[in-house]
């Protein structure tokens, strides 16, 4: 389980980043979750992630490999 903190990154970058690790999280059968603007929640696929940060974000800014 991991939380990626991408804070100051540029964001065409973060978007390369994100791009790549969602790759990896398929074929691991993981779980991204947007935890704020700029940090990701990334956990293997028999992890729960929920949590009431989770509730705050808005259903676009979370997403599941």
């Amino acid at each position: 389980t991991i939380l990626l903190n991408l804070e100051g990154t540029d964001t065409a970058l973060i978007r390369r980043m994100i791009d790549f690790i969602s790759g990896a999280a398929y074929a691991l059968h993981a779980n991204i979750k947007q935890a704020t603007k700029d940090s990701y929640f990334i956990a293997p696929g028999d992890v729960d992630v929920s949590g009431e940060i989770f509730k705050k974000s808005r259903d676009e800014d979370s997403f599941t490999i």
